[in-house]
């Protein structure tokens, strides 16, 4: 028995289009915010907006080597 692969022939037109923009698409931050609510996140008696401005995150990236100290 000889596995051989199936295949369809498909015609190919010289007058193919682009299916990209000039442009990036997608949605801006704002927009992204509202979608999820997080611009309704409110603390402190509902006077703080919880957009994360004036916080500061650390990202520590350890590695598994018991030797270093």
């Amino acid at each position: 028995m000889v596995a051989a692969p199936q295949f369809q022939p498909v015609h190919v037109t010289h007058d193919a289009k682009s299916l990209g923009t000039p442009s990036p698409t997608g949605l801006t931050p704002a927009q992204v915010r509202h979608a999820y609510g997080f611009d309704q996140v409110l603390f402190s008696d509902y006077t703080v907006v919880g957009d994360g401005s004036e916080q500061t995150i650390a990202i520590v990236d350890a590695f598994d080597n018991p030797q270093d100290q």
